[in-house]
């Protein structure tokens, strides 16, 4: 036993510690002191930028607690003494080392010197356990829809692979909500369930019942099936019990990712070196439509693809694809499908005048049937289908001092003698992104028939430094010698001078950047697309928009979306976010946003008005608070309007 003055101890995690005065057993391991300091080291909750610290009066510790009166504790970045953003303060901080437990008495909480929470007692576990039973961060909040309520979760560790978080939401109309997210992992599943139930509801006329309810689950097996590198199986089933339910209590989840349309399946998957196989039986439910014709089934569903290889002679990817699918939707809608594809693709030849030319060549097999369909007749069909695809570019380059430009003339001559089916009225468009693509009319059941030729053009300007490209410009059209009228009329690929598809693309090295989408007529006297998106960032500014318009045979949308960001200083910002549909001169929603961020500290007041309407859910005010502490959780209100 010894006693000291400034003494420093320095544990095995590398914290540490630092008495005035104390008293040390080295035989019992027992320490009293007064005057306690620690620096516990940086990594400890995950962020390197923090500097943990503890800091009390008198401290006794042993092998199986440490007691230390007046604690005050945080997380925050040292600031040349000034106040931290967030300090945590109880009369007594008892560790309990057995029980991996941090317990406080009389503690505040207070976010730059000022107290915001009481708590009389208070406890968390320490900073070695990743997980322990016990109330999370509670919320209140209030509601246009469904009024003030107030939300209490609860973790619960049932053992090293399984737990669960139990949510109650109370409101203040007679209305209760019980949530249940159950998990469990093993070394070759994992398994997650979310289930609720919700009583005391006034819904829409088409709704009389008071009590609402989903259940929602997906596992995950590894099967490491002897033959594959790779297999698994995959099971999720989605059920609710009203059509608006997800989302107007707005219930969280990590499978709860789309309130209007539900998805059950099971999936298969294995991989080897030269094969891919996919199996599938998957149920839709689409919320809000007729009860007989919401559902849509597939079932089997299919998809084979297997790499060939070849000799010396034929250099190239070959490649065969199999894939079939079994469609009953609107009640009595039945289609039948399977597509057998073998498909090559021969490696670039480069010619000594510096052109660059490929093939692809595709047989195809489709076999169909139909019962009640607009597609495919009562009985069962077969086709054989083949195309053609002869594709050639010239790449040029002029070097600059600080610049270099490329400039790149090609062509696409595509031929198959056969026909389609009637797809005109199916939506289809094509830009300059994907008019060069092999099956740039996108149906895996059927090929672009006649013949046609494409030509289009590419030039960018790059920075010799660092490959940086200020401008970029392609232009291409697509010509046929008859026109094809099955082909979808949204894409004008049908016609024998087709639309011109082109983009333009400007920007600075940081402070601006555009992109600009159009399509114009083969008269080239007006445009039928438009899409354009940029961003401006100069100093502490920075915007964001996007327009979009359609016109004539393409189709009919048109919005503009914006979203800003001012950053008034080194923590605080400014963010807001709008979206105007301009075809029923609608604003869509609107969404501002104060923040306050730092290294350990992270404040938000959020206001949101959406003008969505659906059943039960009207046209939303709200305005709510959020606030994070590291590493103690995060907190927000559901609404404070």
């Amino acid at each position: 036993m010894f006693r000291g003055k400034s003494i420093k101890l320095i544990s095995k995690e590398k914290d540490e510690y630092f008495f005035e005065d104390g008293m040390v057993d080295l035989k019992t391991k027992e320490i009293q002191a007064k005057g306690l300091e620690v620096n516990f080291n940086n990594t400890i909750f995950g962020n390197e930028q923090n500097d943990p610290r503890l800091k009390g009066n008198k401290i006794f510790s042993n092998q199986n607690k440490t007691i230390i009166s007046n604690g005050v504790f945080t997380t925050c970045k040292k600031r040349n003494n000034k106040c931290p953003p967030w300090v945590l303060e109880a009369k007594e901080v008892e560790h309990d080392k057995l029980k991996k437990t941090i317990y406080y008495k009389n503690a505040w909480l207070k976010i730059y010197n000022k107290p915001v929470l009481y708590f009389p007692k208070f406890f968390h576990p320490d900073p070695t356990v990743e997980r322990q039973s016990g109330f999370l961060i509670p919320q209140i909040g209030n509601s246009e829809n469904l009024g003030s309520s107030a939300y209490i979760p609860y973790f619960y560790v049932i053992s090293n692979s399984k737990d669960l978080t139990f949510k109650p939401r109370i409101f203040n109309s007679n209305k209760i909500s019980l949530q249940t997210e159950y998990r469990q992992v093993t070394k070759r599943t994992n398994n997650i369930l979310d289930l609720s139930i919700t009583k005391g509801h006034e819904s829409s006329l088409n709704d009389t019942s008071d009590t609402k309810s989903h259940f929602f689950s997906n596992s995950k097996m590894k099967l490491d099936f002897k033959n594959f590198s790779y297999s698994d199986l995959e099971i999720q089933l989605q059920k609710t019990s009203n059509d608006t339910y997800l989302k107007l209590f707005d219930l969280e989840s990590p499978l709860i990712t789309d309130v209007s349309t539900l998805n059950s399946f099971f999936k298969f998957s294995a991989i080897n070196e030269n094969s891919d196989f996919n199996a599938s039986f998957q149920v839709y439910e689409k919320l809000g439509s007729i009860n007989n014709d919401k559902y849509e089934f597939i079932f089997p569903n299919y998809n084979l693809t297997k790499t060939i290889k070849t000799n010396n002679n034929l250099k190239g990817n070959l490649s065969f694809n199999s894939s079939g699918a079994n469609y009953i939707y609107e009640t009595n809608v039945v289609e039948s499908q399977i597509v057998n594809d073998l498909s090559y693709q021969s490696e670039n030849k480069f010619l000594n005048s510096g052109i660059v030319n490929k093939y692809n060549i595709l047989f195809k097999n489709v076999n169909s049937n139909g019962k009640n369909s607009s597609k495919y007749r009562d009985k069962t069909q077969l086709e054989m289908l083949s195309s053609l695809i002869f594709e050639s570019s010239y790449p040029l380059m002029r070097e600059g001092i600080n610049f270099d430009n490329y400039f790149t003339p090609k062509l696409s001559l595509r031929y198959s003698p056969n026909k389609m089916r009637n797809l005109k009225n199916e939506k289809r468009k094509i830009d300059i992104n994907n008019i060069f693509a092999v099956n740039r009319i996108g149906f895996h059941d059927t090929v672009e028939p006649g013949q046609s030729l494409t030509i289009g053009t590419e030039y960018k300007k790059t920075s010799k430094k660092n490959d940086y490209a200020p401008i970029k410009f392609n232009l291409a059209t697509v010509f046929r010698d008859s026109a094809v009228e099955n082909i979808p009329l949204t894409s004008s690929l049908g016609n024998k001078s087709s639309d011109v598809f082109g983009s333009v693309s400007l920007s600075t090295k940081k402070k601006f950047s555009a992109d600009y989408n159009f399509v114009l007529n083969n008269n080239l006297d007006a445009l039928k697309y438009n899409d354009f998106s940029g961003s401006f960032n100069v100093n502490n500014f920075v915007t964001t928009f996007r327009y979009i318009e359609e016109d004539d045979n393409i189709g009919d949308e048109n919005y503009i979306q914006n979203d800003t960001s001012f950053k008034l200083n080194e923590n605080s910002s400014i963010l807001f976010s709008t979206r105007r549909n301009k075809k029923i001169d609608l604003t869509e929603y609107y969404n501002l946003i104060y923040q306050y961020k730092n290294d350990c500290l992270t404040a938000a007041i959020k206001y949101k008005k959406d003008f969505y309407v659906d059943n039960d859910i009207k046209p939303t005010e709200e305005i709510f608070f959020s606030l994070t502490i590291v590493p103690l959780g995060a907190y927000e209100t559901k609404s404070v309007k």
